[in-house]
């Protein structure tokens, strides 16, 4: 990344010569640093255009903070959506917190926009992340008509592919009366292999989320006890490893 102080002409020289991390040190630096003029922000986003199409995730993630801000473009929170997608499919946290964030407002997603579109193509395509996204979708009604079964049935191909969020809007529907194919037991199932997932990979917290949800459908269920064990044993060994 570029201070103020920096060689802009040479940081360009790499960028037109196709650098893609010197397009997104300019691009950033020249849409976010607040003091240029408009068309330096114009000049930022086209670097960050650039970038982004190289493959850099700051850099769809940036665009989308452009969209979603209006910086040196109009606000398009559609636009900034779909950006937030792609970076969050290539791992990006942030992305993923900025979608979630957008998703929970209700906003980005209309009906037929690109964003909506990419989602539900990548969950056909049988993307456990995209099936997570379009069930949440068809669960809320954005962007396509709401259809609590189709919502169950994409929760339940993410979660047999291991994404965590699936079985936590399962259980979610469960506890409002709306799944139509999947029993409370294979739910408290899915929410006792994820928890002792958690205690494995160390996510103690994560693993009592899974606790409590299981406690909100059944608080006695056997399994529910299970895991509750296993997370204190797991405590008591991170508070005395000897």
């Amino acid at each position: 990344m570029v201070d103020r102080h920096g060689d802009l002409q040479e940081l360009r020289r790499a960028a037109a010569a196709g650098n893609v991390q010197a397009q997104a040190s300019l691009g950033t630096f020249l849409l976010l640093s607040g003091d240029h003029a408009p068309e330096g922000r114009e000049e930022g986003l086209k670097w960050l255009l650039e970038a982004a199409q190289g493959g850099d995730i700051t850099s769809m993630f940036n665009l989308g903070i452009a969209c979603e801000q209006g910086l040196g473009r109009a606000r398009d929170l559609d636009e900034a959506a779909l950006w937030f997608w792609q970076a969050s499919k290539k791992g990006d946290g942030g992305a993923k917190g900025k979608l979630g964030t957008l998703m929970l407002k209700g906003a980005g997603f209309r009906k037929d926009s690109p964003v909506v579109q990419a989602i539900q193509s990548s969950a056909r395509d049988g993307d456990p992340y995209g099936q997570l996204l379009f069930g949440r979708l068809l669960l809320d009604g954005m962007g396509v008509a709401r259809d609590d079964l189709r919502a169950e049935e994409y929760f339940l191909k993410a979660a047999g592919q291991g994404e965590a969020g699936a079985v936590f809007f399962l259980g979610e529907m469960m506890a409002q009366g709306l799944v139509m194919q999947t029993s409370g037991e294979q739910v408290l199932a899915m929410f006792f292999e994820l928890g002792k997932r958690f205690i494995s990979g160390g996510d103690l917290v994560k693993a009592l989320d899974c606790l409590a949800s299981m406690k909100t459908l059944d608080p006695g269920h056997y399994l529910a006890r299970d895991l509750e064990e296993r997370i204190e044993g797991a405590n008591r060994k991170r508070m005395d490893p000897a």
